[in-house]
């Protein structure tokens, strides 16, 4: 039995709840084997807003659930060669730091005052995820094409791997959002890297970063374990036809659908 208050538990039993984490997982699973969006930006906002699950547990929740689901995603892009080893070598080294920060400000905050930290992490996934709409609708501009194709040199190039690093650990480990959507984002905006090359390094990059969180967030007792296995219980053949099916996809169109949909949901959140 989950611990979490939950409204729908008025309305469904638990056998239909479970049922209804299991095809959550299904969907972020899919979607995550495809574009590498979809752990954070998917479920925890769904956690929040049709469960009710507390701001903090669906988070840490999310971010061990997205461990698992991300190391199958990451085998599978291995496999196919779509995984810049150097890109994500230098993304953990500005995220680990940074994540480490985050989660220790998540926890000060839970033993502080846990319904102001709970308010506080759903405002900052509403804010990101308005961010994140918003920069995603913009990725095809022409300016921003015209910055991803400018020449930084080698040193330049790590260094804003580095920097993407670093800004996407913190955001994640606070909100679960961005091992996957943001990192995309960001790697498309500001690395010339081919479309398939980016999805297969965020999905590595956001499984070890994903690990590393996941970690401080057992410590601090932020996950709700039976929620985590019954959205395993999806994901799995999800993650792994989204994977196959990568290579393939209407990028622009899913991207576009994406984006309206974060900023839908930011706009609830916040």
């Amino acid at each position: 039995m989950l611990t979490t208050a939950n409204l729908s538990l008025l309305v469904l039993g638990q056998a239909e709840l479970n049922l209804l984490y299991t095809l959550l997982g299904l969907i972020a699973g899919f979607v995550v084997g495809l574009t590498s969006f979809g752990i954070g930006s998917i479920v925890t906002p769904i956690l929040i807003l049709l469960f009710k699950v507390p701001p903090i547990l669906a988070v840490g929740s999310a971010i061990v659930f997205g461990v698992v689901t991300k190391g199958i995603a990451s085998f599978q892009h291995r496999e196919q060669h779509t995984v810049d080893r150097q890109a994500v070598t230098f993304l953990l080294l500005g995220s680990v730091p940074a994540a480490a920060i985050g989660s220790g400000i998540v926890f000060m905050l839970r033993a502080r005052d846990f319904l102001g930290a709970n308010h506080w992490i759903e405002r900052q996934i509403g804010f990101v995820l308005l961010l994140l709409g918003l920069c995603i609708l913009a990725r095809d501009n022409p300016w921003v094409k015209r910055l991803r194709e400018s020449e930084w040199g080698d040193f330049g190039k790590k260094l804003r791997l580095g920097a993407i690093g670093s800004v996407v650990g913190f955001i994640f480990s606070t909100t679960s959002i961005g091992s996957g959507s943001l990192s995309v984002l960001l790697l498309s905006l500001f690395m010339p890297l081919a479309e398939s090359r980016v999805v297969g390094t965020a999905i590595v990059y956001g499984f070890v970063v994903s690990a590393f969180s996941s970690f401080c967030h057992i410590a601090a007792g932020n996950v709700e374990w039976a929620l985590v296995g019954f959205l395993l219980l999806g994901s799995v053949p999800g993650v792994l036809l989204g994977s196959k099916l990568a290579l393939r996809a209407p990028r622009r169109l899913l991207r576009t659908c994406f984006s309206l949909a974060a900023i839908g949901a930011g706009w609830k959140l916040i």
